[in-house]
């Protein structure tokens, strides 16, 4: 039966078409597990998932073959005598080897069995067994001519094995061939078994025959009359694939049908040589040719379309505008830019124009078509066209209008340059409403569609939403403003009015007058027309046709690539014709298109699958066009990629994920990454989604995230191992830290408390000697008032022994006036006193202290005039001087030694000698200029001195000796004797005095001045009248050492008394001379060993005790 070239279906190129790239594919294979490998002219293979072609570039394989096979998941390709077995993304494996010296020519497979084939021998693999077996190729030259027989195909078709080769089809017997006797000598390129009908189809350079292996006998049917190239079939169609393009067979009608597409070069199908045919059993096939891979739906027959030459959609017909079903039967008027049309419904749709001229609507009253003209309405017959007189008003009939209604009371509304009017044509009254109901804020403003309802009145819809007149009042929807202009206006079964507008629909209720939002595929798509039929309501739309309940619910929704084309629906042309089986018809950019709506109202698209289509670990591929071939390790911190396809991909599905079973989550885009996975096992499971919640088969795939090293549980025991012990170390290091610093700690309190008992003790000395002191005082104050007692008494009984007691009482009171006068001359500057009694009495004072040293003491004197000597001196301080002798002796004595005092008399002075044999005494010509009251030895001198008396001192390692010197005391008249002699004496020490009146004056200037920070040598040498040289020299020959020495020494002394008086150690710093209080701190810790502070501290609590 000769092929005719009727077809007019969609055939959707791949996405790459719209780029400009048409890929010619030489194969096409079935993924695994949906989509599609090509292998191009090129040699290179890409893997397309319904969206996506990967790679971009490229190829999946890292080498280029003329020749593959892709079965069980791998590519089986071969070089020379070798076959390898390749998995996406991975290194080709050898499998198996034919004899050296053999040369493959061609590969293939069929029925789980990989075969090869050479010049001499056939091979067959099995997959699972990997068993191989060999034919011998040598009896098929016996029944032919050929000098080498070439193997185009092969199929295994019920345990044997059919070749297609150049030279007939050849069977299998055991291990031979034998020649199909019907296939003749001719080339045959392909061969295929349908296994649900038991029919080869031999593929010859002069069609496809059809063989029954039933009934070989029965005639042979031939499909086409070229060379064919491919077969495959669907559920009642056979699909032949030939140089001069793509033939479909029918099995039931027996009828062969020419496929090239719709009339548009992006959806026909291109290239005249078809390569490849592939079903993917969800509904569809690919097809590969010269010029690209195209996909046919087998959905889309459910869409009808026609050709523009059939109605009136083209350069003869004009550009479809409207189309209105009539009201009598199953026929459409349609309005073009040239006139109006009456489409008849039939298997070959057919127009017939009645009126030429512009139209811009058209309402059917009776027998006669009304026409809005831009020049008035006009009346023509609905069957011939012809003109008819009528009596409408001269007002429309000169007026140009835009828009008819007809109402159920046969009532004709219009708008005409936005005035709008009604006409009763039953009582021919004309109604006019104008312009100005319009609301001026939206002016100008442009009325876009009229429609009549039962309950609602006629609603109007203009470009900024909707009018409605009830009643005689015509009231703006506020509500209807953020659709934007009014495309088309419909009614369903209970009166609502739905409306779309430019960016979206909705539908008023004639309840509750309340405008309900209605839901669309996608926010972002645009609405075209509006069609309803019972309960339910079509929408066109940029995206395709929908289907909604009467709740507004989606139901269904029709896309590419079931048929349909993406935007190709236009505004306002879409019917429901009147027939009992309704068809809905459509206008498009590419002519009509006719659904049976019952048909779409039972069928499903197909759902699909979500495919893995590329899985990447740290973007490096892993596997593409399926899952892995074993189960993905993922290390601990990489991040895992899946890139998703749906085949066959509609925009409209939306691809959810759920990890774990832990919920459905929605996916936006194509790609998942998935971050900072823990440990464990996980399985992806993924599904597409339609608009009307109907989910495909799901797919999922599991993967496993390894336990690095540091997780496990010896890592983790060996972390907590090394944790405790580096605390421990740390422990062991603190405490020897610690330990080291406790015991600098300990010897910085030791030496404190060292210092702090030196300070206690030196400060008991100092009371103990004041109290010895004191004690001293008392016994000498004792001692005297003995003597005086002794002899006031004595005084007393001499009186009463001489008789007089007249007198007594006169004598009595002289006699103690005398004595306290003595006391008086002994208690001041001058006196006479006799020395042993006195020196006797303070050793008494002090011999308890030198017998707890162990020290004894001889008192001796070398003449008896010693014992009752008396000594003139100029201040009574002996007390003093033998209590600083005694505490010096104490100090510098050791235990069980013997300190001797020798008292003697000579002439003129009374002389004590003292040899001790204990430590070294000190330089006792430095100058002490610490408290006179201190029991110092280095202030012995100054105390003899003051006294009246001479000290001399040798002191040497083995021993200390001592003298003390004092004038016999002596009455008047010696003394006047001696004027003379002591004016000599004092012209010969008046140099002495006058060296010790300077430096009385350094003395006063230091009292006056030591405050100013500023003060110093250069200061008291201008005070002096005298260079800072010579001063200095003088000042160290007077005191034996610098002036900076005396006067820090000064300083501090003065701010030791100061602190003990309460003062600030700031306050002290500042009013002793220093300008800075730190390096005050640092002279005084320097002098006396101690900070200021700490000497306030330790000093204050034993003084208040003393006190």
């Amino acid at each position: 039966m000769r092929a005719q070239d009727t077809s007019t279906s969609v055939f959707y190129p791949l996405p790459t078409h719209a780029e400009g790239k048409g890929i010619a594919a030489k194969h096409l294979f079935p993924g695994q597990e949906g989509g599609l490998w090509i292998h191009d002219v090129h040699g290179q293979v890409r893997f397309f998932d319904g969206e996506h072609l990967l790679p971009r570039s490229g190829s999946v394989l890292d080498y280029q073959a003329k020749q593959l096979v892709f079965s069980a998941g791998a590519f089986w390709t071969f070089a020379d005598n070798e076959v390898f077995k390749t998995f996406p993304n991975q290194e080709r494996k050898g499998v198996f080897s034919l004899t050296p010296g053999n040369v493959i020519r061609k590969i293939g497979a069929s029925g789980g069995f990989l075969w090869v084939s050479d010049d001499r021998h056939f091979y067959t693999y099995d997959m699972q067994s990997e068993e191989l077996r060999s034919y011998s190729l040598m009896p098929l030259y016996q029944h032919n001519q050929s000098s080498r027989i070439q193997i185009n195909d092969a199929r295994l078709v019920r345990s044997k094995w059919v070749l297609a080769t150049n030279s007939g089809v050849y069977l299998s017997e055991e291990e031979q061939f034998t020649h199909v006797v019907s296939s003749g000598k001719q080339h045959i390129e392909t061969i295929y078994f349908s296994e649900q009908r038991n029919q080869l189809l031999i593929g010859t350079l002069k069609g496809a025959v059809i063989i029954n292996i039933d009934d070989p006998q029965q005639e042979e049917r031939w499909i086409g009359d070229t060379h064919v190239l491919a077969i495959t079939e669907s559920a009642d169609e056979y699909w032949i694939g030939t140089e001069n393009g793509l033939f479909v067979y029918s099995i039931a009608q027996q009828q062969t049908r020419k496929y090239t597409g719709v009339g548009r070069d992006e959806y026909t199908l291109s290239g005249n040589k078809v390569y490849s045919l592939v079903n993917d059993h969800t509904g569809g096939i690919w097809i590969g040719t010269n010029r690209g891979v195209h996909y046919i739906s087998l959905f889309a027959r459910n869409f009808e379309r026609y050709a523009d030459s059939s109605t009136g959609n083209g350069r003869e017909g004009g550009s479809l505008q409207v189309i209105v079903p009539q009201r009598d039967n199953d026929d459409f008027w349609l309005i073009t830019n040239l006139g109006v049309y009456r489409l008849i419904s039939d298997k070959v749709p057919q127009r017939i124009q009645l009126y030429s001229g512009q139209v811009n609507d058209l309402v059917e009253l009776d027998s006669q078509l009304i026409l809005a003209t831009p020049h008035g309405l006009v009346c023509i017959n609905k069957l011939t066209g012809q003109v008819l007189q009528n009596a409408l008003p001269p007002a429309l009939k000169g007026k140009a209008v835009q828009q008819l209604e007809l109402d159920e009371q046969k009532t004709l509304w219009g708008v005409s340059d936005n005035d709008l009017w009604s006409y009763d044509v039953s009582r021919q009254h004309l109604k006019e409403y104008g312009r100005q109901w319009l609301i001026e804020a939206y002016l100008p403003a442009q009325v876009t569609d009229l429609l009549a309802t039962l309950t609602q009145g006629i609603v109007i819809g203009t470009d900024h939403g909707i009018y409605r007149l009830r009643r005689g009042n015509i009231q703006f929807v506020k509500d209807s403003e953020r659709y934007g202009q009014v495309i088309d206006i419909e009614t369903d079964y209970q009166d609502g009015v739905w409306v779309a507008g430019t960016y979206g629909v909705f539908r008023l209720s004639p309840d509750t007058e309340s405008l309900t939002p209605v839901s669309l595929v996608d926010l972002n798509i645009g609405p075209c027309c509006l069609v309803a039929q019972g309960p339910y309501m079509w929408l066109t739309s940029s995206a395709g046709l929908s289907l909604y309940n009467s709740q507004q619910q989606l139901k269904k929704h029709f896309s590419a690539p079931f048929g349909l084309i993406m935007n190709e629906f236009v505004s306002r042309q879409c019917a429901l014709d009147n027939s009992l089986a309704p068809a809905l018809i459509f206008g498009s950019k590419y002519g009509l298109i006719r659904a049976r709506s019952s048909q779409l109202l039972d069928q499903d698209i197909p759902s699909g699958k979500v495919l893995f289509s590329r899985v990447s670990i740290d973007n490096q591929t892993l596997a593409t066009g399926g899952r892995p071939p074993h189960l993905v390790p993922v290390r601990y911190g990489d991040s895992v990629s899946f890139l998703f396809g749906t085949m066959p991909q509609s925009n409209s599905r939306q691809v959810e994920y759920q990890i774990n079973q832990e919920g459905w989550h929605a996916l936006q885009g194509s790609q998942l990454t998935l971050d900072h996975l823990m440990p464990g096992t996980y399985t992806i499971t993924v599904r597409s989604r339609l608009p009307h919640d109907r989910v495909s088969a799901e797919n999922a795939l599991q993967f496993i995230v390894n336990e690095p090293w540091y997780l496990t549980w010896w890592a983790k025991l060996a972390g907590m191992v090394v944790v405790l012990l580096l605390l421990s170390t740390l422990i062991w290091w603190r405490s020897r830290l610690m330990m080291r610093a406790n015991k600098h700690l300990k010897a910085q309190v030791a030496l404190k408390t060292d210092q702090l008992r030196h300070q206690s003790r030196i400060l008991l000395t100092n009371n103990q000697q004041l109290r010895k002191q004191l004690q001293i005082r008392k016994m000498l104050q004792t001692q005297k008032n003995k003597e005086l007692e002794a002899r006031l008494v004595s005084a007393s009984e001499a009186l009463l022994q001489s008789g007089e007691p007249q007198g007594l009482k006169t004598t009595l009171q002289r006699r103690i006036r005398q004595e306290f006068a003595c006391l008086d001359q002994t208690e001041g500057h001058q006196g006479v006193v006799v020395l042993y009694p006195l020196l006797d009495t303070v050793l008494q004072g002090w011999q308890e202290e030198f017998d707890k040293a162990g020290i004894q003491v001889e008192l001796r004197t070398e003449n008896a005039a010693a014992r009752t000597s008396q000594i003139q001196i100029t201040e009574d301080n002996l007390d003093m001087v033998f209590n600083t002798l005694f505490a010096s002796l104490l100090r510098r004595g050791y235990r069980h030694q013997t300190v001797v005092l020798s008292l003697e008399q000579t002439a003129v002075e009374v002389l004590l000698r003292v040899i001790d044999y204990g430590q070294r005494l000190p330089d006792l010509q430095r100058r002490y200029i610490g408290d006179e009251k201190d029991l110092n030895v280095l202030n012995l001198p100054s105390l003899v001195d003051r006294s009246g008396g001479c000290l001399h001192c040798f002191s040497s390692e083995e021993r200390n000796f001592l003298e003390f010197s004092w004038s016999l005391a002596v009455d008047l008249e010696f003394a006047r004797d001696q004027m003379h002699k002591s004016t000599q004496c004092e012209t010969a020490t008046r140099s002495g005095l006058c060296q010790q009146e300077w430096l009385d004056n350094v003395t006063c200037l230091i009292e006056r001045y030591f405050r100013d920070p500023d003060f110093g040598t250069t200061v008291i040498a201008n005070c002096l009248y005298t260079s800072e040289r010579s001063f200095q020299r003088r000042f160290k020959q007077a005191t034996g050492r610098t002036f900076k020495e005396y006067l820090t020494e000064f300083r501090l002394e003065h701010a030791c008394r100061q602190l003990l008086s309460g003062h600030k150690v700031s306050e002290v710093a500042f009013d002793c001379g220093f300008n800075d209080p730190s390096y005050f701190s640092q002279r005084f810790r320097t002098y006396f060993g101690v900070s200021p502070t700490q000497f306030v501290e330790t000093h204050s609590e034993p003084l208040s005790s003393d006190d």
